[in-house]
């Protein structure tokens, strides 16, 4: 703890640049590809591989560049409006949800890979990030591409729970059965103004509470890894805030 107060701030603007070069420097920026904006998984044994949720990440990444000026605020809308582009027209999609993992060249599925509900989440948050930050036609370009998931076709109606994963070879698999990293989804699905589905979707997965010091009714994630409390985070602002039974989202 006291290594962590006397460099804690060096360390965070260290980790915030490093990640930020990944998103910027692992991204197909080809305009003659199809695949224009996507980024790659992981920098290395992914070969051609891309992560949409690593393009929603890199979206709000861009936000994050020009607030600290590490890129000029045309370049970076230019670059958010093409890759916006490349998911409205190329990438591989099933009633406006992606596959998990494309070809950073044509935007085609690879590895077998599932169409994924919260992996499409990421790629909006971002695409909302983006749009709100940037207006313009980044906007409406976010806009269409929310406007075009229907969240009620990836929920399973007998238990009104989101299935897991859907490969066009085995149909869906699966339950958010449980709380993890996907309050995002929730926020997304109710709010959205094409396929909303009922608030009642949040108080139907389980929800485990405990307390830390003297914050009580914590909702807790039953595999305790630290990404399940980061990823919806990073997108929405969940301090001070309760749900109706009170327990605590953060």
């Amino acid at each position: 703890m006291r290594i962590f107060k006397k460099y804690g701030d060096k360390l965070l603007i260290k980790e915030l640049t490093k990640s930020y070069n990944f998103f910027i420097k692992e991204a197909n920026l080809d305009l003659k590809s199809k695949g224009y904006g996507l980024i790659k998984d992981k920098t290395v044994y992914s070969d051609n591989v891309a992560s949409i949720a690593s393009v929603g990440y890199g979206l709000a990444a861009l936000v994050i560049g020009v607030n600290r000026k590490w890129i000029n605020y045309k370049k970076a809308y230019f670059r958010a409006s093409k890759t916006l582009d490349t998911f409205l027209n190329n990438v591989e999609e099933k009633n406006g949800f992606y596959y998990h993992f494309v070809d950073m060249n044509t935007g085609k599925r690879q590895w077998n890979s599932e169409i994924s509900v919260i992996d499409t989440a990421i790629l909006i948050c971002g695409a909302i990030t983006a749009g709100e930050y940037f207006g313009g036609e980044v906007r409406k370009k976010a806009k269409a591409l929310y406007e075009k998931v229907n969240w009620e076709w990836y929920r399973n109606k007998q238990t009104n729970q989101f299935y897991m994963g859907y490969k066009p070879e085995k149909g869906f698999w699966g339950q958010w059965d449980k709380y993890a990293e996907q309050l995002m989804m929730y926020v997304l699905a109710v709010a959205s103004p094409s396929f909303p589905v009922n608030k009642s979707i949040y108080d139907d997965f389980e929800k485990n509470t405990k307390s830390y010091g003297d914050i009580k009714d914590i909702v807790y994630t039953y595999c305790g890894t630290l990404f399940t409390y980061q990823f919806s985070h990073a997108w929405i602002d969940f301090r001070n805030r309760k749900d109706k039974n009170r327990n605590r989202l953060v």
